[in-house]
């Protein structure tokens, strides 16, 4: 049986051992093995939930970050532009956070990179449509 499905189970029914837990999940195992609407998610829910970490938000936030000379007391000739790119993510289904420090030149990068992902996706939405296959898009 899919590990997703036993994970239903274990869900309904608080991992307890039930005389009908078996019958009622080889029978939901039986629905979401059909090609069916409901089915088809399923299977593309537990295809998304084998993923180590699922992306779900960012944030950048940039600072001035002054450079003190020798004697503090000095005005502030010298300062650097800091950013901070935070990433939220869930890994095994828990809420997780990293933070990097880019620099201009790699966000520059990171764009491209975002770019690039964004016109593979309309070429392979488009042959996709073509060919009349149905495409799960995780943004709906």
């Amino acid at each position: 049986m899919p590990s997703f499905i036993d994970e239903i189970g274990n869900e309904l029914f608080d991992g307890e051992s039930d005389p009908k837990k078996e019958t009622d999940l080889a029978f939901l195992c039986t629905i979401l093995s059909t090609d069916t609407a409901i089915a088809t998610i399923a299977k593309t829910i537990g295809m998304i939930s084998e993923n180590d970490n699922l992306f779900l938000e960012t944030r950048i936030v940039t600072d001035i970050r002054p450079i003190l000379a020798s004697e503090i007391d000095s005005a502030i000739s010298n300062a650097m532009i800091l950013h901070k790119l935070r990433i939220g993510y869930h890994h095994n289904a828990e809420y997780n956070e990293i933070y990097f420090t880019p620099t201009d030149k790699t966000l520059e990068l990171l764009e491209v990179a975002i770019q690039r992902a964004q016109q593979k996706s309309e070429a392979l939405e488009n042959q996709l449509g073509e060919a009349n296959i149905s495409i799960f898009n995780l943004n709906q």
